[in-house]
């Protein structure tokens, strides 16, 4: 039978996957231990729990956040609700997805072979080449001109929570991390330097870098009264 403790330990474990960046080749590609406890970061997001999970086998990169990163820091002066971020991303506005389809290569025209000429001596010279946009495959990825029926997040659109606008998966990210922890009420501290929120779900810390995009449209979450 499973105890509350390692109950807890999965939950922690999933967490931390959530938030890490597989792709990357260094230390963002696994869970690390810092000051008292574990993170995992993604390079947008960074998760914080204040527990010793001997389970993992980690290496020790506290040194990377220190300048960066105090996990003392965690008595929020501002809070939103789990409820309001949930409501407001049902009506974030969604667009369109288009698949990757693969077509003739527009610049070689499908034949893989590109010409050129060589002039030396007076005269020109015919060059044939593997075309450089297809590597000579005659084929190019392209974006589909019709909706695959799914959609997804404008990218022309933000979320603002107290002056701090952030992109929608980051708040998805939030969102799912909280509904992990059962945290309904989720407290915020705004850092100025370099400029983040740290978001506080009871014991775990989950620090996200605010975006910007010129022109972006925002949808306001929350503001300071």
């Amino acid at each position: 039978m499973i105890n509350t403790n390692e109950i807890q330990h999965i939950t922690y474990e999933e967490i931390l996957q959530r938030f890490i960046d597989p792709e990357y080749i260094d230390w963002k590609k696994h869970p690390f231990v810092a000051f008292d406890g574990v993170c995992a970061t993604n390079g947008w997001s960074l998760v914080y729990i204040p527990e010793k999970l001997p389970q993992l086998q980690l290496y020790d990169f506290t040194y990377k956040l220190k300048n960066i990163f105090n996990p003392e820091q965690k008595t929020p002066s501002l809070s939103i609700s789990l409820k309001t971020l949930t409501e407001k991303m049902e009506s974030f506005p969604m667009v369109d997805c288009y698949d990757e389809v693969e077509s003739n290569c527009t610049a070689c025209d499908g034949t893989g072979i590109v010409e050129s000429e060589f002039y030396h001596n007076g005269k020109n010279h015919p060059i044939e080449s593997d075309c450089p946009i297809c590597d000579g495959s005659g084929m190019e990825i392209i974006q589909s001109t019709i909706p695959n029926g799914q959609k997804e997040y404008d990218p022309e659109h933000t979320l603002r929570i107290y002056g701090f606008d952030f992109h929608p998966k980051r708040i998805m990210d939030l969102i799912w991390t909280a509904e992990k922890l059962l945290c309904h009420e989720i407290g915020m501290i705004q850092i100025l330097e370099p400029k983040h929120a740290k978001f506080i779900l009871g014991n775990v810390q989950l620090i996200i870098s605010p975006i910007e995009i010129y022109g972006a449209k925002q949808m306001i979450a929350q503001e300071i009264p």
